[in-house]
């Protein structure tokens, strides 16, 4: 996973945290991406198009269900299983 990956991933809970409900759908997180992207010059290479709901890119579409599904938290765990690289027994 790249520094960028990274970075966009760790937006996704930031945006939620600040919602009233603390979630927030994948309509809404495209929209926040692409507002963060054109209007604010956030660079954060996504490549969005026009669709039925607004903006779309796969890739934020991806990076929403990684997170939704907790597969992100399995694959960190994976690369480091002891949180941090120091475990006290």
């Amino acid at each position: 996973m790249s520094e960028r990956d990274k970075e966009r991933l760790s937006l996704i809970p930031v945006l939620a945290e600040s919602h009233p409900s603390h979630h927030i759908g994948r309509t809404a997180l495209m929209k926040y991406m692409y507002f963060l992207q054109t209007l604010r010059g956030v660079q954060l290479g996504y490549n969005f198009s026009m669709y039925s709901y607004g903006p779309f890119d796969a890739d934020v579409l991806s990076e929403y269900c990684l997170l939704d599904t907790g597969l992100l938290c399995w694959w960190i765990w994976l690369q480091d299983p002891t949180g941090g690289g120091s475990s006290k027994n």
